[in-house]
């Protein structure tokens, strides 16, 4: 048949989530999540009128027509719950779906609607000019540069367009979709078995949760088909545990304590859940708690640091013991304990060697005949993995079988239904990556897949071994402008760019029209730009960089520099303002590269390297070469002054988090300091310096504030602008061009999402 039309698809865009109106699929970051048939097609509305208030008559008629449904207030309520749950919203703060009491809902995100990308999460968004922006300029780009031709195979800077005849149009459609299809053949035979072997490495994905606050610890039910797990909210101490069937929403929370509870363990047998209730920091009660929260019953109670980052609980297979973590005076580590269901009597299984922080994240093999472990050497959540024989006392070191020698070992997922392999989450210089190793000992842990760089991982294994959970940590920060006006002292603060996901390190092009800013709201970290109210935003690359930061806008505005890592061994990258392949500038496997700054007459990138021993500030011309190094007094992010006479700098590489500025003539002299306590990031304009500080010229260090302050050139004076909150403020900044806006990223939330991979072993 025909290829669909990609337009009839009805793609529709909203922050980190794509919904198909077609298929009735609705993704997240490229992940596909559940919504309920009917919750969909009241999205569906939501989504075809965004701003507009769809009344609760109009969803009765389209839904529930002629009456066909008796409760439409019940049914209509729970799809909208539904909705927000998927969406991480709240009806009290609304960020997608706004509720009108009595008279309906509303959509209030951004919306974008990809014009013809049949998969636009695959390149960068199509960018269309808003009312009063001109076309992309489509004459060759300056700053010849840097900015060497595209490697093979990437997209050309987009040339003059050209109209074609429609007899043109057609043949040109069909020489297109020829070569298509004969290198489609041509291909399908040499990559089959490629493709076989990258689908056994690409799990699949699925997002069981994405609630707000943090979901963590799960547990899969004896037969895969539900999830327990502990969700609220850290610093607000009010935990409680939950049980979700897979892909049916909402989960049913099962206890109601105002204590944090967490750390639930099912039974193999499927009666009972044990959790733990934490009294205090530094003891807890062991409960069991049946799976509709009907009976609940307490167990033991531990002297032990409760911590979310490891398991603390497991059953044996038959469902008559409970491992436990608990402290054993004189012994200051937690050690691990059997308590029997029926009798309350309890068993120390290790006598961990002084200095040991815990054995924790106990699991037992299918046959119950030996225990794995992690032994935690400090208070960092990683060690080493150990099996011990269940039915002795104490086992002593010799009686303990070492599995993993490199101290990387985070929490154990559980063991092959074999029970010839354990499962394991390790942190690595890459992220944290789920591993397995043979319980025999003797041989090398194998990777299986990545779970990202996560704080929260807790994965459990299925009892079949064909399913995993854990949680995936989700930040959200967004672009905050702050506006000066005229002729008032107080500056106004505006919410500019926001998604579910991060939002780092904005800057305004050189004319103020257009904002570069880094997100990770597509599930990977890239390259945006936007209208300088925020409008429009377009994805620039493509490269699922693990972080991207210290963005900088050539002088014409047709380039923009920045740093990202994870795309190979080049640190410093470009791309054009318009979208196209991103190319790697700067970098090396044995150098670490940062803070490229455009010189003045735009002929240099100054940047931050480590090439020769320490890190300085080094240069490169724009038409490629050598670099040369400028300072050898270790530092870093070195910004030309507007007449191109000095060069500033801070003073190391990684300030904890402030540092002293200093400025050294180009033309050669000695370095003098010109301010005491700056964060990394700062603007140097003609006649001063913008800068952060935690530090009030006046008042001192502050451990809540921040305070953005002006250095005047001619007086020496320094200027507090204004005071800002504390946090992230260091990961960019930006001053428009007239001095009157300032950029800045803003805390909105953390929190964390459980996730499910199959097909990874």
């Amino acid at each position: 048949g025909m290829p669909a039309n990609p337009q009839d698809r009805r793609l529709v865009r909203f922050g980190v989530f794509e919904a198909d109106l077609r298929s009735g699929e609705l993704r997240k970051s490229g992940v596909r999540i559940r919504l309920r048939d009917q919750a969909f097609q009241v999205l569906t509305e939501l989504l075809e009128r965004p701003g507009e208030v769809v009344t609760r008559e109009e969803l009765r008629d389209r839904l529930w027509p002629d009456g066909t449904f008796v409760d439409f207030d019940h049914s209509l309520n729970a799809a909208v719950n539904s909705i927000r749950e998927v969406l991480g919203d709240s009806a009290a703060s609304p960020r997608f779906v706004e509720t009108l009491p009595r008279r309906g809902y509303r959509f209030i995100a951004p919306v974008e609607r990809p014009p013809g990308s049949a998969a636009p999460a695959l390149g960068p968004a199509p960018h269309t000019p808003a009312r009063g922006e001109s076309e992309p300029t489509t004459e060759p780009a300056g700053d010849p540069a840097i900015l060497e031709p595209a490697p093979a195979g990437a997209h050309p800077a987009a040339g003059p367009r050209k109209l074609l005849s429609p007899r043109h149009a057609v043949w040109a459609a069909s020489l297109v979709l020829l070569a298509a299809v004969l290198a489609m053949s041509y291909g399908l035979l040499s990559r089959e078995k490629t493709e076989e072997t990258q689908a056994r490495l690409s799990p699949k994905k699925t997002y069981l949760t994405s609630y707000p606050r943090r979901e963590i610890q799960p547990s899969f039910s004896p037969d895969g088909s539900q999830v327990a797990f502990a969700w609220g909210d850290e610093p607000q101490r009010d935990f409680n545990i939950y049980v979700k069937l897979i892909d049916v929403e909402p989960p049913r929370q099962i206890t109601t304590n105002l204590l944090q509870e967490f750390n639930p363990v099912w039974s193999p047998d499927g009666r009972w859940i044990a959790f733990l209730r934490k009294l205090n920091a530094s003891s807890a009660e062991v409960f069991l708690i049946d799976p509709f929260g009907n009976r609940e019953r307490k167990l033991t109670k531990i002297s032990v640091v409760a911590s979310f980052r490891m398991r603390h609980l497991a059953w044996s297979p038959d469902s008559k013991d409970l491992v436990f973590v608990d402290k054993s005076p004189p012994a200051e580590g937690g050690s691990l304990f059997l308590i029997s269901i029926d009798s309350g009597e309890k068993r120390r299984l290790t006598a961990p060697p002084l200095g040991t922080f815990l054995d924790a994240s106990p699991a037992f093999s299918p046959d119950g005949r030996k225990l794995a472990f992690v032994r935690f050497g400090s208070a960092s959540p990683q060690g080493d993995l150990y099996l011990l024989d269940p039915s002795r006392d104490r086992s002593s070191e010799a009686e303990l079988q070492r599995l993993t020698f490199d101290g990387l070992t985070t929490d154990i997922a559980g063991w092959a239904p074999s029970g010839t392999h354990v499962l394991y989450s390790a942190r690595t210089s890459s992220g944290v990556v789920l591993r397995r190793v043979g319980a025999s000992g003797g041989n090398e842990p194998e990777s299986l897949a990545s779970l990202g760089s996560i704080l929260f991982a807790a994965p459990a294994l299925s009892n079949d071994g064909k399913r995993l959970v854990y949680g995936e940590n989700v930040w959200d920060t967004r672009i905050t402008r702050l506006d000066l006006a005229e002729g008032s002292d107080r500056p106004v603060s505006k919410e500019l760019i926001d998604s579910t996901r991060m939002e780092l390190h904005a800057e305004y092009s050189p004319d103020g029209s257009r904002i570069a800013f880094a997100s990770n709201q597509s599930g990977a970290y890239e390259i945006w730009r936007s209208n300088r109210d925020g409008s429009k935003p377009v994805r620039l690359t493509s490269m699922s960089w693990r972080w991207c930061a210290n963005i900088r806008w050539s002088r014409d505005g047709r380039r923009i520099v920045f740093n990202a890592v994870g795309g190979g061994p080049q640190d410093i990258w470009a791309v054009d303002s318009e979208g196209g392949a991103a190319r790697g500038l700067i970098g090396g496997e044995s150098s670490e590269d940062s803070y490229p700054n455009f010189s003045r007459d735009g002929k240099w990138i100054y940047f931050t390297s480590n090439r020769g021993g320490q890190f300085d500030v080094w240069k490169v011309s724009t038409d490629g070469g050598d670099p040369i190094q400028v300072t050898t007094t270790r530092a870093a992010n070195g910004i030309e002054s507007v007449d191109g006479e000095s060069l500033f700098y801070i003073k190391d590489h990684f300030p904890e988090w402030e540092t002293s500025l200093w400025r050294v003539p180009l033309g050669g002299g000695q370095e003098e300091k010109v301010l005491d306590s700056v964060m990394r990031n700062y603007v140097v304009v003609e006649d001063g310096i913008y800068f952060l500080s935690q530090t009030h010229p006046s008042l001192g260090p502050s451990d809540s504030y921040t305070y953005l302050q002006f250095h005047r050139f001619e007086t020496g004076a320094i200027e507090v602008i204004a005071e800002l909150g504390g946090g992230w403020k260091d990961q960019g900044f930006s001053v428009s061009p007239d001095g009157r806006s300032f950029l800045f990223p803003d805390p909105v939330s953390e929190g964390s999402d459980l996730v499910m991979l199959e097909d990874f072993q």
